[in-house]
């Protein structure tokens, strides 16, 4: 496993830009990554939690992140992290793995003709004497060995034959078996809370039922309805619609729109769920005579429960392998 930190660019789908972004990064020799991804503009910092395991892409929505979880998805999903398809996101655990990274490296270093040049004198780093190189705007300090022992700052581009670039700072004996231990530990912690987001052009293996009804006392109007969505034979995805119930009071004398209300809620399948929202109309010239109520159901968007359980075992049991337990 190696540990980056630093300034990565091409993070193109980062805030809906193409800006660089401050980069903390853990990714083990078979693609599992953990990591937070900052903006680096001071007008708009957004940050946002990363993970790689083997379905793919996750990312903490809490923070919204990605232009895809904008729009008010925060905090109505019922889930902590969303998946995120490989064409809309970096994907670390193929483009930071040890090896990818340790031949982007080499790349760099052959480039920039440091070996080439006369040796520059050993310093002391941490109490072991190093060569530092200075390649990529940055330094690499390698031992008389020729062992790399540390990076620091160093600028690779094309990273993995792509367009990716990252400046960073990278120490592999920060990396050892109680750094990996934990690592496992905390991203099979945040296993349990991935899912997965899926809007209304998607979301069609379900029957929705609607009970709906609106009463006024005077000029105060509640409407409410009972929401539920049927699983179809056959379709075994769990899937939570996420559901927008809005109600319109309108003057039946002149046929214009008085007050409006909504609430958004997530329905779980078989579940009934009771929606109300109350448009008050007492500070307005309406005649209670003459108000007439409609109704509106929207799927904002779905969630789908991944088999979290099952991510949870393949991340300990990938751990224990690098760990030879």
């Amino acid at each position: 496993m190696l540990a980056y930190s630093g300034v990565q660019a091409n993070l193109f789908s980062f805030v809906g830009e193409d800006k660089p972004a401050e980069v903390e990064w853990r990714v083990t020799s078979d693609g599992l990554a953990l990591g937070t991804v900052a903006t680096v503009d001071e007008a708009i910092y957004e940050e946002c939690q990363v993970a790689q395991v083997s379905e793919g892409v996750f990312l903490d929505i809490e923070f919204a992140c990605h232009a895809v979880f904008r729009d008010g998805i925060t905090g109505e999903s019922g889930a902590a992290w969303a998946f995120v398809g490989e064409q809309l996101w970096f994907d670390p655990g193929e483009m930071l793995t040890p090896k990818v990274y340790a031949e982007s490296l080499h790349w760099t270093i052959q480039g920039s003709g440091v070996l080439e040049e006369p040796p520059p004198a050993l310093v002391d780093l941490d109490g072991t004497p190093v060569y530092p190189l200075a390649v990529g705007g940055g330094t690499v300090y390698l031992s008389e060995d020729g062992v790399i022992v540390k990076v620091e700052d160093v600028r690779i581009e094309g990273l993995g034959g792509y367009g990716y670039e990252i400046t960073a700072t990278v120490d592999p004996a920060a990396t050892g078996p109680d750094q990996i231990r934990q690592f496992g530990e905390e991203l099979a912690a945040v296993t349990a809370e991935f899912g997965e987001v899926l809007f209304f052009s998607n979301f069609s293996a379900h029957d929705t039922v609607v009970d709906e009804s609106g009463v006024c006392d005077g000029l105060v109007c509640v409407i409410s309805a009972e929401i539920s969505f049927e699983e179809r034979i056959g379709i075994e995805q769990k899937y939570s619609p996420v559901v927008e119930f809005s109600g319109e009071i309108s003057n039946w004398s002149t046929s214009s729109g008085a007050g409006t209300c909504s609430q958004t809620k997530t329905v779980e399948l078989g579940v009934v769920e009771h929606f109300e929202c109350t448009v008050d109309l007492r500070n307005t010239a309406s005649d209670p005579d003459n108000l007439g109520w409609t109704s509106q159901v929207q799927v904002r968007f779905a969630m789908l429960k991944h088999n979290t359980a099952a991510i949870a075992a393949g991340v300990e049991s990938q751990i224990s392998a690098l760990l030879g337990e």
